[in-house]
């Protein structure tokens, strides 16, 4: 699994050049980008007929649940109030 901070300078190529590269490889199968200014992130996850899923979760009080680890993450312990999101 990967997981990229989206930043203003490096959220276009995150997206789509390098989530293209990853998607070469063919063990690569969750790809989780979070974005840095707002309570949102967006989960990536490869099924076994190697189509792609996207999942998304916002808003402080959302939670992203990755299947595949049996983990729940709760946006609010992403975004502290140092953040300035709360």
């Amino acid at each position: 699994m990967t997981v990229e901070v989206l930043s203003p300078s490096t959220e276009a190529y995150d997206r789509v050049k390098k989530f293209e590269s990853y998607q070469l490889i063919e063990s690569f199968r969750e790809y989780v980008l979070i974005h840095q200014d707002r309570p949102r992130v967006e989960h990536y996850s490869r099924q076994d007929d190697g189509t792609w899923i996207l999942r998304i979760s916002s808003g402080k009080d959302g939670s992203m649940h990755i299947d595949r680890f049996g983990a729940t993450i709760a946006l609010a312990d992403l975004y502290s109030a140092a953040s300035g999101l709360d």
